[in-house]
């Protein structure tokens, strides 16, 4: 065994080594601290912000508002001249209630039929007798 690295001399090496390490790293508790976040503090709103929570609802209800009158106006005002009567009222979806018959179904072909049957010619009359 080399005399210069006994056991004795690694380990006051190891000890002068821990030395400089205690003295260079910082402690836990310092590093804990710093790695907190720091306190959020809320900020006072602004004026503008203040503003346009009061505003822009306010013109919406505005807005809506004007909407709501001009659909009022363009309502068709009946006069005493034309009287409206119920029995001649017709609802707008009364159009999709009527039966048009088999005029959707003319187009379908015959039940044993094929669409293919019209693409072929018919037999003569005379090759049946």
């Amino acid at each position: 065994m080399n005399q210069e690295c006994s056991d004795q001399s690694l380990a006051q090496l190891f000890e002068r080594q821990r030395d400089l390490d205690r003295g260079a790293t910082p402690s836990f508790a310092r590093l804990s601290k710093a790695a907190q976040p720091a306190p959020r503090r809320l900020r006072r709103p602004t004026w503008a912000a203040m503003l346009a929570v009061v505003a822009v609802p306010a013109l919406a209800v505005s807005v809506f508002q004007l909407h709501l009158h001009d659909l009022a106006s363009n309502a068709p005002t009946p006069t005493r001249d034309t009287p409206i009567s119920i029995a001649t009222w017709q609802s707008p979806t009364d159009s999709l209630l009527q039966n048009f018959g088999g005029a959707p179904l003319a187009s379908l072909t015959a039940l044993g039929g094929s669409w293919t049957d019209e693409l072929l010619p018919s037999p003569p009359a005379s090759a049946n007798q």
